[in-house]
């Protein structure tokens, strides 16, 4: 497996080593969200991975915290199989027992 950390702000501060990776897990500021298409900026440095994500509320970078960027792991593995999966989430009047269930995503090798 080969992992390479990111962070993009605006634009990418310097070029992938991992182009093939397989797997990106991302966490972005809703600005960036809102005002980006996520998914095709990381598809442009990361072709072929599949991507989760979420939204933040401080993108965790190195030893630091940065804002309105998408920060994340790119990870690449000698063999593997993935199956993304997605669901709605009713945020009812109790947000806490309406996130109960949590079956985002499973890797299967």
């Amino acid at each position: 497996m080969k992992s390479e950390l990111f962070s993009w702000h605006k634009e990418w501060g310097r070029d992938s080593d991992l182009s093939d990776a397989s797997l990106v897990i991302y966490f972005a500021a809703p600005t960036v969200i809102r005002g980006h298409n996520v998914s095709d900026i990381l598809r442009k440095r990361y072709p072929l991975a599949r991507q989760i994500g979420c939204s933040s509320g401080g993108e965790i970078h190195d030893a630091g915290v940065i804002e309105e960027s998408i920060s994340g792991v790119a990870l690449s593995f000698d063999r593997a199989e993935f199956k993304i999966v997605s669901t709605s989430v009713n945020l009812g009047e109790d947000h806490h027992s309406s996130l109960q269930q949590q079956d985002w995503c499973s890797l299967a090798r």
